[in-house]
C-alpha cells in the first residue's frame, strides 16, 4: 500500500468514521442523561404528590399527578432501556478511543507497527476489524430493540446511521 492509498484511506473512511463514532457517542450520552434526570426528576414528584395526596383520598389531583407520573417514569424507563442510550454511548466512546489508539500507534510506529512489514496494510486491517467489530455490537443492539417492539426502519431518537458512532 503506498502512502498516496494510505492517505486517501484515512480522509475517506478512517476520519469519517472516527467523526461518526464521536458524534454518536455525544449524542447517546446527551440523550441518556436527559432521560436519567427526567426520570429521578418524575420519581422525586410521584413520591411528594402521594405524600401530599394521602388524606385527599382517591380522585383528587395530587392523586392523578402522582398516577401519571409514575406511569411516565415506568415509560421513559422502558424507553431508555429499548433504546439503549447508554450501552450506545460505552459503545461508541470506546471504538472511537480505540480508532484514535490505532491512528497514534500507527504514526509513531508503536507495537506490531514497529515491525510489520507493511505498517500501511497493518493500519487498515486493524481499523476495519474494529469498524466490522462496531458493526456487529450495533446488529445486535438492533435485534434487541426489536425485541422490544421497535421496527429497525423505525428512526427513534438519536437517529441512527448504518455504518455505526459516539
Amino acid at each position: 500500500m503506498d502512502s498516496l492509498d494510505l492517505e486517501q484511506y484515512t480522509v475517506d473512511r478512517f476520519q469519517d468514521q472516527l467523526t461518526l463514532y464521536s458524534e454518536n457517542a455525544s449524542k447517546n450520552k446527551k440523550w441518556y442523561h436527559r432521560y436519567q434526570v427526567v426520570i429521578a426528576s418524575l420519581s422525586a414528584l410521584t413520591t411528594v404528590t402521594v405524600a401530599l395526596g394521602m388524606h385527599d383520598g382517591d380522585g383528587s389531583a395530587w392523586y392523578i399527578v402522582s398516577l401519571v407520573a409514575s406511569a411516565a417514569v415506568a415509560a421513559l424507563t422502558g424507553l431508555q432501556k429499548a433504546l439503549r442510550f447508554h450501552e450506545n454511548w460505552v459503545e461508541y466512546r470506546t471504538t472511537a478511543e480505540q480508532l484514535k489508539k490505532e491512528r497514534y500507534h500507527y504514526e509513531y510506529r508503536c507495537g506490531e507497527y514497529s515491525t510489520a512489514e507493511s505498517a500501511g496494510r497493518l493500519f487498515v486491517e486493524r481499523v476495519e476489524a474494529l469498524i466490522s467489530r462496531q458493526h456487529t455490537l450495533w446488529t445486535a443492539g438492533t435485534l434487541k430493540r426489536q425485541e422490544y417492539g421497535a421496527s429497525d426502519g423505525e428512526q427513534t431518537l438519536p437517529e441512527r446511521t448504518s455504518t455505526l458512532v459516539d
